[in-house]
Parts: structure tokens; C-alpha cells; sequence
């Protein structure tokens, strides 16, 4: 698989990673705060054509071309002969990215260390590509090792691109807690906040909730005491008996985590129908949100747990909760978990079908293709969902198929187009 992480794109606040399907894999594109598709494959423009290690630089050959190739390939000794012929060590390639961060995405650390010994800027930016820096495009990756070298030699961990998102805030949408731990240790702030929120947010929204799990362990939030926080804990662990002996002391049900989670949240994101149940008899309240909007009916839809799900429609959970900014209904999160028959039971019970989240204005059927997820988009198109929307930038759906890379997709939604 090739990572075409060089060419990383943000489009709407959000880095890309596309991966070139090789052998059958998949194409992967990011979503960062709402999915949006966009072809960054420009560094793929010069071609794979670059020589060999055992090939010496000729007059007829272009040094730069050949010194970018080389760095793309990893070609410790092309590098070495294009440093020697005098190469500018900061030049940039026709997407305007900065050969450190070239070499850094390549993961190849002595190529790094050849371009900062020879003078390269540890901290340039990809212009083009919302002002990152090397640091912030590694975190897709999550090459620690990469970070820290680059740290040791000066990345500044505090740097944030075009739309205020620091290095922090790309490691918190990929979900890579080895990669923040490295950002803390080193000064990084979880409480930077961009034009989409903290990293803590994002690691919200991206519902990568391990990474929610080490800000809390590493002090983020309000510290919890007393009931409150052996309630929290609790219902963390899954212990359903402590559970029920606290409520029975008349411990909140609608008690919150350290980042301002409501309990009932966590317990249908890891799916403990027990103590959701519990909590639910005690009072909680069915449709309360964490600080994205995220209610529990929306997390237990993304993480499949249809038990869950039921027993909160049973409470009389709201399909088509969100709040005012986000937008991120639980129609939508089904759709980029993917599991059809958890999007059949919302949309029996009222799920609006052609509802845009506040972001980029992506409706159920874009966040399924952008995932991917091919039976709930043919569940939503049988379900009659409206293929026309267009997205806040003016995106379509069918935009968004041809950049899913998915000839199943592709015939599904064409011959549906079709028809209507």
C-alpha cells in the first residue's frame, strides 16, 4: 500500500490521508471534524521514474527532479549526490510541498537527517496545503519515531496550520494516543482551540474514545471527587453492581465525566445495556449530549450496539437529536459506523434521511459513501434519500463517488441516478 500522505490536503478544516489501492486495498480518506473528499495526488505528477542508487547525476537529468524523486523513494545515495551537486535542501515540489516534510511522510529518518544537517527548516510549511508543517502531517501516521527526531531538532509542537489546528489537534482525529502522549511530554496543549474545537473535541467527534481515556488519566477536564467520580469510574469499568449501589444512594444518573461526558453517553458507547438501563430507570435523560452534540443514541448507532439502541428508543430517544453547531444526528453516525440494519431501525422510527450536519453539510448518504459503507447506502437510496444535496462548498454525491474509489459504489449510485 502507498500512504500518499506527502500530498496530505485539508479541505474544510480537515486533513486527508489517501491511500493508492495496491493489491486490493482500500482507499482511506480522513475525515477531520466532518468527512470531505478531496484527490491529492500531486506528487505523483513527476512520476515514479527516478534512477537508481547505482545511477549518477548526468547534465540531461534535472537535480531537483531528481533529488524529489529520490526522497520520495527514500534513495539514501541519490540524496547524498544531489546534496553534494548543490541541490537547494529546501526546495519545494510542484504541490509546493517542502522536501522536509517530503522526506518526513516517507518515514525514512536518515533522509531527515540529511536535510537538517545540510540547513533544512525543521518547522516549513506545505503552503498549499493550509500551511502544515512536518509534524503535523506525520501524526496520520502515528511515526513517533519520526516526532521525535523532528522534535529533537527543533519542530515546534505549538505551530498550528491555516485554521488554528496544532499538531495535537491531527494526532486527535487519527485517534493515535502514543502519538499525543509524545506532543504532551514535550509542551503540546490539548486545550488549543481551532476554528472546530480542541483536540479533546475532536477526539470526540472522530469517537475515538481510547484517546478520550488518556486525556482524562493525564488531568484534562474537571477533577471529579466523592460519588461523582466512583459513579464515573463505575460505569468506565462496566461494574454494574457498583453501579446500582450508588444510584440506590441517590447518586445522579445524569452525572458527567471529567470532560463534561453525561455517564449515560459512556455506557452506550462501550454498549453495557445494563447499566444503560440502570441509569435510564434512575432518570437519566435520554437525549442529553456530550460537548459535541453527541447524544447516546448517536454513539451506541456509530459503535453497533443495536441492544443499546433499542432500549433507548424505548425510552424515547430522540432519532433526530443534535445540537445547534454540529449538527451530527444519529442517522449520521450510523451511517459512518456502517451497520444497515442499525440504520433501518432509526429510520423506522423517524430518522430524517436528508438531514446535513453544520460543518460541511454532509447528509447520511455523503458520510456513507465517504466511509464507504455500501449497504447503508443502498438502505438510504431504497429509503428514498435525496441525492441531490449538495454540501456547504457545493460538493455532490456524485463527486464524492468518484473520489470514493469504489466501482460498487459507483454502479449503485449511477444506476439509481438513472432511474430518478
Amino acid at each position: 500500500m502507498i500512504s500518499v500522505v506527502g500530498s496530505e490536503c485539508k479541505k474544510n478544516k480537515q486533513p486527508v490521508v489517501f491511500e493508492l489501492e495496491q493489491e486490493g486495498a482500500p482507499t482511506r480518506a480522513g475525515y477531520y471534524f466532518v468527512l470531505q473528499l478531496c484527490i491529492c495526488l500531486g506528487i505523483l505528477s513527476l512520476g515514479f521514474s527516478a534512477c537508481s542508487s547505482a545511477e549518477q547525476i548526468s547534465d540531461d537529468t534535472d537535480l531537483n527532479t531528481r533529488f524529489l524523486m529520490a526522497l520520495y523513494k527514500g534513495d539514501i545515495a541519490v540524496i547524498d549526490s544531489c546534496l553534494a551537486a548543490g541541490v537547494d535542501v529546501n526546495i519545494r515540489d510542484v504541490n509546493d510541498i517542502p522536501a522536509i516534510i517530503v522526506a518526513a511522510n516517507t518515514g525514512n529518518v536518515a533522509a531527515v537527517k540529511k536535510l537538517l544537517e545540510k540547513g533544512a527548516d525543521v518547522n516549513a510549511r506545505s503552503s498549499m496545503y493550509y500551511n502544515s508543517t512536518a509534524l503535523m502531517e506525520i501524526a496520520a501516521n502515528e511515526d513517533v519515531a519520526m516526532a521525535t527526531y523532528l522534535i529533537e531538532n527543533g519542530a515546534n509542537v505549538h505551530l498550528v496550520d491555516s485554521f488554528g489546528d496544532p499538531a495535537m489537534n491531527w494526532a486527535a482525529y487519527y485517534g493515535h494516543v502514543s502519538f499525543v502522549d509524545l506532543l504532551v511530554k514535550n509542551g503540546a496543549s490539548w486545550e488549543i482551540e481551532s476554528e472546530q474545537g480542541t483536540a479533546i473535541e475532536v477526539a470526540m467527534k472522530q469517537w475515538n474514545d481510547p484517546l478520550l481515556k488518556y486525556f482524562i488519566e493525564a488531568g484534562a477536564g474537571t477533577a471529579l471527587a466523592g460519588e461523582a467520580q466512583e459513579l464515573a469510574e463505575a460505569v468506565r469499568r462496566g461494574e454494574v453492581e457498583r453501579v446500582q449501589t450508588l444510584l440506590g444512594a441517590n447518586a445522579s444518573p445524569d452525572q458527567v465525566d471529567e470532560l463534561a461526558t453525561p455517564i449515560l453517553i459512556n455506557a452506550a458507547s462501550a454498549g453495557n445495556v445494563e447499566i444503560a438501563q440502570l441509569l435510564l430507570e434512575a432518570g437519566a435523560k435520554p437525549d442529553t449530549m456530550n460537548r459535541v452534540g453527541q447524544t447516546a443514541l448517536s454513539r451506541a448507532a456509530y459503535f453497533k450496539h443495536k441492544p443499546v439502541i433499542e432500549l433507548l428508543l424505548a425510552y424515547r430517544a430522540d432519532v433526530n437529536q443534535t445540537d445547534d453547531h454540529y449538527q451530527l444526528s444519529p442517522l449520521i453516525s450510523a451511517a459512518a459506523g456502517g451497520d444497515a440494519a442499525i440504520g433501518q431501525l432509526l429510520i423506522d422510527r423517524g430518522a430524517d434521511l436528508d438531514h446535513q450536519e453544520g460543518i460541511s453539510g454532509f447528509t447520511s448518504l455523503m458520510m456513507a459513501t465517504a466511509y464507504r459503507k455500501e449497504a447503508f447506502i443502498k438502505l438510504l437510496l431504497d429509503a428514498g434519500a435525496n441525492p441531490y444535496i449538495k454540501t456547504i462548498e457545493g460538493m455532490t454525491l456524485s463527486d464524492m463517488v468518484g473520489y470514493s474509489n469504489n466501482p460498487k459504489i459507483a454502479e449503485m449510485v449511477q444506476e439509481y441516478l438513472m432511474k430518478h
